[in-house]
């Protein structure tokens, strides 16, 4: 929605706008503020647009080269950890991941050290697969499970508690996937949440725009003088 929005609006911008306000150049006298502003704007628009599109795309280009580099990529992964809001999806998100994965396996009679090194592979973050990537070593040296992944701060204790007592009872492919289950439906609802929250802004900010355009080309209309004869 905001990618079509935003071309919709750059088109409208240096394609259409230009053609309906270039009349109020014009006129024999003072434009209002707004038109001034919009006039400067779909003229700058117009004039470098192919040198906007040109350095948007290799922006976009760089910086997704980048994002996909070993050093980009844990860069960006860090950031993600450290926003509010998408900080708690990606955890949940990977907690879920990896708990399916090593319970489906564990029940499969999969080697809790190579169901291990497999399950990690899905962890989509890098910074949390760096601190899951250590616990093998902490197991082949006789630590269990829940003891393993505490060296994790994105484990958090309930998980690790439902890990504990799963090993306790000997159920610790069923703790597993119950912990997948809980988490996988928590980032579920937590999208949910979010894109119902950012579609009713995104629309908001879009009809500020165009209701701003509208008003920029209505004003000249409603001040002209009409013993100046402009019109």
């Amino acid at each position: 929605m905001v990618i079509v929005g935003t071309i919709v609006l750059f088109i409208l911008l240096t394609v259409v706008i230009p053609k309906i306000v270039g009349i109020f150049t014009q006129l024999n006298q003072t434009l209002p503020l707004p038109t001034v502003v919009l006039l400067a704007t779909t003229s700058f628009l117009a004039k470098w647009k192919w040198a906007l599109i040109a350095g948007t795309a290799l922006a976009i280009t760089t910086l997704a080269r980048f994002a996909h580099s070993e050093e980009g990529g844990r860069l960006l992964d860090r950031t993600k950890l450290r926003l509010p809001v998408m900080a708690d999806i990606v955890v949940k998100r990977d907690i879920g991941r990896f708990s399916r994965t090593l319970g489906e396996l564990l029940r499969n009679g999969v080697p809790i050290l190579t169901a291990f090194r497999i399950a990690q592979n899905v962890l989509g973050n890098r910074i949390i697969a760096a601190e899951v990537a250590k616990a093998p070593d902490a197991l082949s040296q006789g630590s269990n499970v829940a003891s393993a992944l505490r060296d994790s701060p994105h484990f958090p204790p309930v998980v690790l508690n439902m890990v504990a007592i799963g090993e306790e009872t000997g159920n610790l492919p069923e703790a597993l996937l119950k912990i997948a289950k809980s988490y996988e439906g928590q980032v579920d609802r937590s999208m949910k949440t979010l894109t119902s929250l950012l579609e009713p802004l995104i629309i908001l900010v879009m009809g500020i725009v165009v209701g701003l355009i509208v008003i920029a080309i209505l004003l000249p209309i409603f001040s002209l003088d009409p013993t100046s004869g402009a019109m």
